[in-house]
């Protein structure tokens, strides 16, 4: 097909080339092909509609439907499928508006299967074009409107599909279009009293139309159709229940039904909970209890949003529990229900309508309630394996703020009965509770001594941990109960955790380690008197966004979601002051438009928190020793988890790194990484230039760079030179990554030794240049002020011209001596380019891309106009890659540099390569043609001569820099 691209119809695939070399085979070849079309492969599928679309392209839409004609009335399902699909392909390759000309006498016809291949094109077609559709949606209309009155009940079902299809692919637009069927369907549910594929295709459609209706014409006809989809929910089809509780939670969602409350709203809850959560089956169907929980859920947020039942606690804020009351009440049986999966599907929709609703405005008797029957569902999980009731009851203690007051000794007890219990898998999911309350436990409610019994519970049972999963759980409860509690009332003391981490983290796990490095973390400022950040602060703070979130906001559920998962549990020592100040600027915005700290909402949205607790605390004794953390960090395994190969433990484990040399002391950790450059092993030497990075980032760079530019000429006479200089450059390319526009201060130091590594590392491939480009690299992206690691991120030219000027002599400075590399490409007789030679080039050409942000544009094309002509083939495609790159970045800042075609003056012509020689020496001019007598050419000849003739690539770049 590409090798006869002239033969493409020109008529924009309308018409038939009979003169095409494939058009006398297209219906044998459509035929072959199609079949592609319902292989189970996908790639497979994706070539037989590439190669469909490549056929309507180039043989036209007549030959393409002359060659489908008869398969479109075919008796079997499986060939009027796939021509189906044919034309929704040819839909798409050559427009929407040519697929009318193929569905109307599809649909016309007399022939109930060619109408249905109609209606399956259409279908097909959804899943194509989506909105590409909108332009014939009139058309397919109208095609539609005489298929769903159709006297063939399979053709009327599958037009109702292919309606709700077309419905979802154009939406939220089309309604003016779709309009007209909307009373056939409508009136179609309404009166429908049979069960089956028909009903429930009509159903569909009608719940994809609702959405796209304005609120008046979504309303009505959520009225109208809402009596005829109650009474089917006690129907026994099972695929009949799905499709009703769809079309349910469509016209719900859509319309707000549920919004005026009353005896309406009533009535539709008692049908729901009868015809679905009554009835065992529909918690045994994965798909019918998603749908079902989904439904209850946007039932309570509806209901709640009218303001129904249910007395509010707080009264203001925007609180909507009190709404969601009605639907909670009614979920209580349920959560109590001998039978596991309905039990297991309440907990679900009762967290659902907490999260979107909240609790502040549900009576405290049904709160009371809500908690026991959530507890009484955890007693019934009896292996400890389900992770969905330990989230409801989370977020209800969580969000009951001080009203949790009178509940919190009677759960603590029931909390330390599971954390005895003689089967881990209870043990393990009491310590996920426990990680998830202790915050609410102690802060909000202020039982101290409670929360010191927990942990101390935790720390005892760590050792009998069974299995990977138990360990994680254990000590994720432990570094919250740390933080909420504080290092001055934690018990074990600090002393003791940190211990016990050092032989944690041992495990092989990524989870283990992870979450034991993120202990340390937190534990390693308490080495040292003083003042330090109070995590009991990142604590409250967090507590206020979940409050803000869950109860005084009526923001989405994603948005609500995030604010429950950054609750202390994400909250580091190190970010807490970020953290409170982030909660701070949450108090602000509460209630319509914002509230002050005097106004009504304000007033109620601290009426569930406590006051903030100080923001640091002094410690008049070091709490653990700085010797253990310095052991920990080089012996204890944490220097061996910077190659770990989970890329969040690397990261967790660089940033405790950095906290453990900034509270223990840089320059002794500093020092003993510096021996590790003599290790033969590569991910030794990674990992040691990963901490010093990591240090130079948390205690200054001055910490780590002196002894780089020592170490690197002290080694120049031992053994190990070449690795510990690879090693150093490494280093000082990570440090400048890592400190981002705060290297620009200790550039001119290091200078001389990239001119050293520059100049005289030759001996082992080029590894030695690269990596010292490499390190200049991040510098000019450090000058940048840019702070990115990829060249291509060095776009942002400093705003300080006095400091750029002055940075702009060393930046040309070190492209003098990277400059030569880029031509680095052959040995002296090597037949192929090396794989590091070619990366050094590769460094060389983003070095320049770098520079070009400082520097200019300008600069970096002197460099590159002397070889963008040179003999070689392979020399000049480098630099002519180069200069596109530069080129594309800023082409206006180019336009000075070209010369002006005026004062070009006479063109000799002699840019042949020797092999273009002809027989008797003489060369042959570009294009073929000779000059004159040997002569130059005047200006217009030279021109008329670089345009005459087709001429190689590198000649049209030499013809357009002309």
């Amino acid at each position: 097909t590409t090798s006869n691209t002239t033969a493409k119809n020109t008529n924009g695939g309308l018409g038939s080339d009979s003169q095409h070399p494939f058009a006398a085979y297209a219906t044998e070849l459509v035929g072959c092909v199609e079949t592609l079309l319902s292989e189970p492969d996908a790639s497979i599928r994706d070539d037989g509609r590439d190669l469909i679309s490549l056929l309507a392209q180039y043989l036209g839409l007549k030959t393409i439907f002359a060659a489908i004609r008869n398969d479109v009335t075919h008796e079997d399902d499986g060939v009027r499928r796939n021509t189906a699909k044919v034309i929704a392909i040819v839909g798409q390759a050559l427009g929407p508006e040519h697929l009318a000309h193929i569905l109307r006498p599809c649909a016309a016809s007399e022939s109930h299967l060619s109408r249905h291949t109609a209606v399956k094109a259409i279908y097909e077609s959804c899943a194509l074009l989506e909105h590409g559709l909108l332009p014939v949606l009139p058309d397919l209309a109208g095609v539609l409107s005489d298929l769903l009155t159709d006297s063939s009940n399979r053709v009327k079902g599958d037009a109702a599909h292919a309606l709700a299809a077309l419905a979802d692919a154009v939406a939220p637009h089309g309604y003016a279009a779709l309009r007209p069927l909307v009373g056939v369907v409508r009136e179609f549910c309404r009166h429908s009293t049979g069960e089956g594929k028909l009903v429930t295709a009509f159903l569909r459609a009608l719940g994809s139309l609702i959405p796209l209706m304005p609120a008046a014409d979504a309303q009505r006809n959520t009225r109208d159709v809402m009596p005829a989809l109650v009474h089917k929910f006690n129907t026994p089809d099972d695929e009949v229940r799905r499709v009703v509780l769809r079309v349910v939670y469509q016209c719900i969602s859509a319309t707000g039904y549920l919004g005026g409350g009353g005896a309406e709203a009533t009535g539709f809850l008692d049908a729901l909970f009868s015809g679905f959560w009554a009835q065992k089956r529909a918690a045994a169907d994965p798909k019918t209890r998603r749908l079902l929980v989904s439904t209850t859920e946007e039932a309570a947020a509806r209901y709640a949003s009218s303001g129904g039942a249910g007395g509010a606690v707080g009264g203001g804020g925007g609180t909507q529990g009190g709404g969601a009351s009605e639907v909670l009440s009614r979920l209580i049986p349920f959560l109590q229900d001998e039978f596991e999966d309905t039990q297991a599907m309440a907990v679900e929709a009762a967290h659902g309508i907490m999260l979107r609703c909240g609790i502040t405005g549900v009576p405290k008797t049904l709160s009371e309630r809500i908690g026991d029957s959530l507890m009484a569902a955890l007693y019934a999980d009896q292996e400890g394996k389900s992770r969905t009731v330990v989230k409801a009851i989370a977020l209800h203690v969580n969000a009951s703020g001080t009203l949790f007051l009178q509940h919190v000794f009677r759960f603590v007890d029931k909390l330390q009965a599971r954390l005895g219990s003689p089967h881990h898998g209870i043990r393990t999911q009491a310590a996920d509770l426990v990680a998830a309350v202790i915050p609410t436990i102690v802060i909000v409610c202020q039982a101290v001594p409670q929360g010191k019994a927990i942990m101390r519970a935790l720390y005892q049972q760590l050792d009998s941990a069974e299995g990977a999963v138990a360990i994680v759980s254990y000590v994720k409860a432990l570094k919250e109960c740390l933080r909420a509690l504080g290092p001055l009332q934690a018990d074990p003391t600090p002393k003791e955790l940190l211990s016990t981490m050092s032989h944690t983290l041992g495990n092989r796990e990524n989870a283990v380690q992870f979450h034991t490095v993120e202990l340390i973390e937190d534990l390693a400022p308490y080495c040292r008197a003083g003042s330090v950040a109070n995590p009991q602060y990142a604590a409250w703070a967090a507590l206020v966004s979940l409050h803000k979130e869950i109860n005084f906001s009526s923001g989405d559920v994603s948005t609500k979601k995030k604010a429950v998962g950054t609750t202390v549990g994400h909250a580091t020592s190190s970010r807490s002051r970020a953290i409170a100040a982030a909660a701070a600027a949450a108090l602000q915005p509460i209630g319509a438009g914002g509230a002050s700290a005097s106004s009504a909402g304000y007033q109620d949205f601290m009426l569930f928190l406590p006051a903030a607790p100080s923001a640091t605390i002094r410690i008049e004794t070091p709490l653990v020793k700085a010797a253990d953390l310095h052991a920990i960090a080089m012996t204890g395994g944490l220097y061996d988890l910077l190659g770990s190969d989970r890329r969040a433990t690397r990261r967790v484990c660089a940033r405790a790194f950095g906290v453990i040399a900034a509270n223990t002391g840089a320059f002794l950790i500093v020092g003993e990484l510096i021996n590790n450059f003599t290790v033969d092993k590569r991910k030794v030497r990674i990992c040691t230039s990963v901490a010093l990075s990591v240090i130079a980032s948390t205690c200054q760079p001055f910490t780590v760079i002196p002894y780089l530019i020592n170490e690197y000429r002290a080694c120049e006479s031992t053994e190990a030179c070449t690795i510990v200089q690879h090693t150093i450059l490494k280093t000082i390319r990570f440090i400048f990554e890592e400190i981002g526009p705060q290297g620009r201060d200790y550039i001119l130091p290091l200078i001389p030794l990239l001119e050293r590594a520059v100049t005289t590392g030759g001996g082992d491939g080029g590894q030695m240049r690269r990596m010292a480009i490499e390190a200049m690299r991040a510098m000019v992206n450090a000058i940048a002020a840019s702070g990115s690691i990829g060249a291509v991120g060095a776009n942002v030219i400093s705003a300080t011209p006095h400091d750029n000027g002055a940075f702009c002599e060393v930046v040309t400075h070190m492209l003098n001596f990277a400059h030569p590399n880029i031509v680095e490409l052959l040995a002296k007789k090597a037949p192929v380019v090396s794989d590091e030679r070619m990366r050094l080039v590769t460094v060389v050409v983003q070095f320049f891309e770098s520079c070009r942000a400082v520097v200019g544009s300008a600069v970096i094309f002197q460099y590159l106009a002397a070889g963008l002509y040179h003999p070689s083939a392979m020399v000049r495609d480098v630099y002519w890659r180069t200069y596109n790159i530069v080129y594309l970045a800023a082409p206006e800042a180019l336009v000075p540099c070209y010369p002006a075609i005026d004062d070009i003056g006479p063109i000799g012509v002699h840019l042949d390569d020797d092999n273009d020689d002809n027989e008797d020496g003489t060369g042959t001019a570009i294009g073929g043609k000779r000059p004159r007598g040997g002569e130059d050419l005047n200006e217009e000849e030279a021109l008329e001569l670089l345009v005459s003739e087709p001429i190689r690539p590198y000649r049209r770049h030499e013809a357009l820099y002309l």
